[in-house]
Order: structure tokens, then C-alpha cells, then sequence
């Protein structure tokens, strides 16, 4: 019966991948597909890794564009600092729990025992910075992927107007044809 259940529950998740349904044609344009539950940048017909802890793929999809090059960098940056102060602030809290718990299992069992000095501020100082430190990770991971994007659609817009001015110039007396 375990095995049956071990069996079903990886099914269930393996079918739970989600896929991109539809791949977009090859173009100089940066997109964003998914296969077998991984996102992935596409340019060129080239992929580029858009998931994983950090989702590197994005420096190399726009490292042919200063601009958007810049963005990706920032917004790699704020992963790094979001996912610092997110772990930061786990460990502080459950350091404060293991704290506590050591504490009052010395004095349930030991009536005469004193906390040691600056204990309290400490365990203070941590009860509120963790908290403080997970919502700080967690704002600048969402602000990292806002800027991932905003790296994107610069880069799209770079690349379309570089398409615009390969097209040469309309002739300076056109007019847009008569209706019949």
C-alpha cells in the first residue's frame, strides 16, 4: 500500500509540470517559454536558464545590450541580497527557538537556573530583526524579478528599434493610398 501511494504521489507530481503549449517562432526577440516545469529564456533559437536559485540564463540572453544588460545585473543582485536576508532571517528564528527551548527545559528542571546576561536582548533583537530580514529578502526578491523583466522588455525594444532603422526611409512626397 506505501509503495502504491509513494507511486501515485510521483505520478501526480511528475503530471503537475507545467509546459509551454505553444514555442514561439525564432527571432532576435527575448521570450519566455516553459519546459517540463523549468522556465527558460529563448533568443535566436538559442535557450537560457530562467529558473534555478538565481536564474543566471537572463545575463547571457541580453549581454549583447548595454541597457538591458545593466537591468539583468541589478535585478541579479537584488536575488542575492533577497535570498541573504531571507536565510539571515530563518536562521535567526529558529536559532531564537532553539534558545527558548534550551531555556525553559533548563528552568523546568532546574528552579535556580538564571538566563544568562544579555540573553534577553538577544533573543528580543532577534524575534523582531528576523521577521524584519524575511520581509526585506522577500521584497527585494520580488523587486528582482520585476527587474528581470523590465530587462526583457528592454531588450525587446532594442532590438525592434534596430529593426526600424534598417528599413530605409519613406519617400518624402508619400501619401497613403485613395480609398476605391
Amino acid at each position: 500500500m506505501k509503495r502504491l501511494c509513494a507511486a501515485t504521489l510521483c505520478l501526480t507530481l511528475a503530471a503537475c509540470m507545467p509546459s509551454s503549449q505553444y514555442t514561439p517562432r525564432d527571432s532576435a526577440r527575448l521570450k519566455l517559454i516553459y519546459l517540463d516545469g523549468r522556465g527558460y529564456y529563448v533568443r535566436d533559437g538559442r535557450q537560457f536558464s530562467a529558473t534555478g536559485l538565481f536564474g543566471d540564463g537572463l545575463l547571457d540572453a541580453v549581454s549583447a545590450d548595454p541597457d538591458a544588460s545593466r537591468i539583468a545585473h541589478a535585478a541579479h543582485t537584488k536575488k542575492h541580497i533577497g535570498a541573504a536576508c531571507m536565510l539571515l532571517g530563518l536562521g535567526a528564528m529558529i536559532a531564537a527557538t532553539v534558545i527558548l527551548g534550551h531555556i525553559s527545559s533548563e528552568t523546568r528542571d532546574n528552579p535556580d537556573y538564571h538566563v544568562p546576561r544579555g540573553t534577553e536582548y538577544a533573543l528580543f533583537g532577534s524575534m523582531i530583526g528576523a521577521p524584519i530580514l524575511v520581509l526585506v529578502g522577500s521584497y527585494d526578491l520580488a523587486e528582482a524579478q520585476i527587474l528581470a523583466n523590465d530587462a526583457v522588455n528592454r531588450y525587446n525594444d532594442d532590438v525592434d528599434e534596430a529593426a526600424r532603422a534598417s528599413y530605409p526611409p519613406p519617400p518624402k512626397n508619400a501619401r497613403p493610398p485613395l480609398p476605391p
